[in-house]
């Protein structure tokens, strides 16, 4: 059944949603909507089609494979009337076939974006495909100005008496062509200021048009003195009265604006390299034109320093980019096509006789991943470069820039930079991918996850007085799948956010559950980098507690150090705002990133948790010690408690006492453990006993 609904806000642009499915248009239409942006949802086309009837919207996403009409057919008939067929169409699309890809753009979509739908990269897109729209908007205002100037006022008409050749103009034609002199008295004094490649093909239409009557309609370039100018000719080819009448129109300013359109509609604004489209068919009259030689394809993501700059401001970014697109031109070869796929995504073709074409690939990521002087800031460039060759992977260009960008792909999952040759495997490992993906999906709608929970005890008196709160996920065929294989999917998907709800909102109802069963614990919930940006988050925290009637002093809300140094400042501001609602607040993993002190000793924080890789072998290690002891006696003088984590033994446990760590967790105490589980662990273990006092 079809369902529509509106999310109205005061502001923002207006999305219509097309899609059958309707998870990703809750996903979608919640995430959008967080940007602002007012969303209508429709599960189908016809049902779209009426809705733009009656209502006008901003840009359309549609999905490509829907029952009632797929998308090719719903975006034919909005093309069709005028009143639509101008907005902006993104496909949505789990094809990532070349031809899906073609079909679409002949059809007349804006861009497309394939599914598993990223929602950061989707609110890009958006923004990107407005403002190209409301760019060729403002174009087509100008055109239809112009158009309209010239016909009102820089419309001329003439006449041409055939008895004695005298040619006549109408007034003000000399000013309307920008002429110093009079207009020309005759056809042959006209025609000799006719451009000579046009000369002879005027002189025809108007003999033609004098003896037999026939219309003509032709553009010639008028010249005069130093000055050219485009001239549109005509006339209905019918004597009147012993003479023949037309009209002419200066072009030149009307040609120029469309050249720029085209120049615009087929151009990255920002850097003036070629879109995909004019990319790929450059490519395309290359590699035809060069038999026998092969052609290398090269797909780059700078996404690490777009990511970067995002925090330093616009300008920063497109600096960055266009000093990017310029080491792109300085050091590829001088016959390299270079193109701007999207917006963290560059290409080059080139043909070489080249065996070894990653070698070149190779030269070329060295100098592009020298770090960016951007004013007094030097920027780390992270470059990741996917290569196929016409000689191994493929005959067309779209293939080889599809196996380019998949062997992109991998490497940025995968988070490895530097080169990848494209190989049988990859196409293998990306369908292990998607298929890790779609099920992610399905336990995300399916609540296939659950928690489990990590006791932690003071070490003095051996009350457990904690716990943390740990992800799982229960795949139906597979079993428990180990969560380093499935949070980083998360994490790159997006999904991380529908997860990490759900964490919050189970882990604190879970606490809550254990509250009114006598077990008034603090519960550790970790935050993920999502999360971290949410403006809403405290608010959403404070209702689920007052929902649950879980005092806020009981959560204790992680983070990991990494994430509080990507952008210090925004986090110290959320913080504050948490603490000031009084949530515990914690720094995990703390020594593993690089902090600076003088940040971290101004978080509002109240525990610090030393990474288990400084436990494992402080029993050995000098080290480990010396670290673990000077982040104990910084937790000192700031207050704060410290928690080690990952305590396996005894002698481990009575290292860390003797250097003043408070608090323990680790498998010597448990394992971490279900909820029904955990709660007979607390029932029967009110205190930590040593492990021989326990057996």
């Amino acid at each position: 059944m079809n369902q529509t609904r509106l999310d109205v806000q005061a502001q923002g642009p207006s999305v219509l949603l097309i899609d059958d499915d309707a998870m990703i248009r809750t996903l979608v239409s919640r995430g959008l909507g967080r940007g602002g942006v007012r969303v209508t949802e429709t599960s189908g086309g016809a049902e779209a089609l009426a809705l733009m009837d009656q209502s006008s919207f901003d840009l359309v996403l549609l999905d490509v494979h829907m029952p009632d009409m797929d998308g090719f057919e719903t975006l034919e008939a909005i093309r069709s009337k005028a009143r639509r067929g101008e907005i902006p169409v993104i496909m949505l699309t789990a094809d990532d076939e070349p031809s899906a890809i073609e079909k679409a753009f002949e059809r007349g979509a804006t861009d497309f974006i394939t599914k598993p739908i990223n929602l950061r990269l989707l609110e890009q897109r958006i923004r990107y495909a407005m403002a190209g729209h409301a760019r060729e908007n403002r174009l087509r205002e100008l055109q239809a100005e112009r158009a309209s100037a010239c016909q009102i006022a820089r419309l001329g008409f003439w006449r041409l008496t055939e008895s004695d050749n005298f040619l006549e103009w109408s007034e003000g034609a000399s000013t309307l062509l920008g002429r110093p002199t009079v207009m020309p008295g005759s056809l042959a004094e006209f025609l000799s200021e006719i451009h000579p490649d046009d000369r002879l093909r005027l002189d025809v239409a108007f003999n033609s048009a004098l003896s037999s009557g026939q219309p003509f309609d032709l553009e010639s370039r008028l010249r005069y003195a130093d000055e050219e100018r485009l001239v549109r000719f005509s006339s209905p080819g019918h004597s009147d009265n012993d003479a023949l009448v037309g009209s002419f129109q200066d072009v030149t300013s009307l040609r120029k604006l469309e050249a720029q359109v085209l120049y615009l509609s087929e151009h990255d604004e920002l850097t003036g390299l070629p879109r995909q489209r004019l990319f790929s068919k450059s490519a395309e009259e290359r590699l035809a034109s060069r038999t026998g030689q092969g052609m290398l394809l090269v797909v780059i993501s700078i996404h690490h320093v777009l990511k970067f700059t995002e925090y330093l401001g616009s300008r920063i970014t497109q600096e960055a980019t266009l000093k990017i697109a310029q080491r792109l031109r300085s050091f590829s070869p001088d016959a390299a096509i270079i193109g701007r796929l999207e917006e963290n995504l560059f290409a080059l073709a080139l043909n070489t006789h080249d065996q070894q074409p990653e070698a070149l690939a190779q030269s070329l990521h060295d100098n592009l991943a020298l770090p960016l002087e951007i004013g007094t800031r030097e920027i780390p460039v992270r470059v990741v470069m996917g290569v196929a060759h016409s000689l191994d992977h493929g005959t067309e260009v779209s293939e080889l820039i599809r196996s380019a960008r998949l062997a992109c792909r991998l490497a940025l999952e995968q988070r490895l930079d530097g080169v990848h040759l494209y190989t049988s495997d990859s196409g293998q490992d990306y369908g292990t991918r998607l298929t890790l993906e779609a099920d992610l999906r399905i336990a995300c709608a399916q609540e296939q996850f659950f928690l489990v929970f990590q006791p932690q005890v003071d070490i003095h008196s051996g009350q457990v007085i904690g716990a943390e709160a740990l992800l799982r996920w229960r795949h139906p065929e597979r079993g428990v799948v180990s969560p380093g294989e499935f949070i980083p999917v998360l994490e790159e998907t997006g999904l991380i956010e529908q997860a990490g709800a759900w964490v919050l909102a189970q882990g604190i109802a879970d606490a809550a559950r254990l509250r009114k069963e006598g077990f008034d614990l603090r519960m550790g919930i970790n935050l993920s980098a999502v999360q971290l940006r949410l403006e809403n988050l405290p608010e959403t925290l404070t209702e689920l507690c007052k929902e649950h009637e879980l005092p806020h002093r009981r959560l204790e809300l992680e983070i990991t150090e990494g994430m509080a140094m990507h952008d210090p400042i925004e986090t110290r501001v959320l913080l504050e705002k948490l603490k000031s609602r009084d949530f515990s607040l914690s720094i995990d993993d703390f020594g593993t990133g690089h902090s600076a002190l003088s940040y971290i000793t101004d978080f509002p924080v109240d525990t610090i948790k030393i990474d288990r890789s400084f436990v494992i072998n402080i029993t050995e290690g000098r080290k480990q010690r010396a670290i673990v002891t000077a982040i104990s006696a910084l937790s000192a003088q700031l207050g704060l408690t410290t928690i080690a984590e990952g305590i396996e033994n005894e002698r481990q446990r009575d290292y860390v006492d003797a250097l003043g760590v408070h608090e323990i967790q680790g498998f010597l105490i448990s394992r971490p453990l279900p909820f029904d589980e955990f709660r007979l662990f607390l029932s029967t273990h009110g205190k930590y006993r040593r492990i021989q006092e326990s057996t």
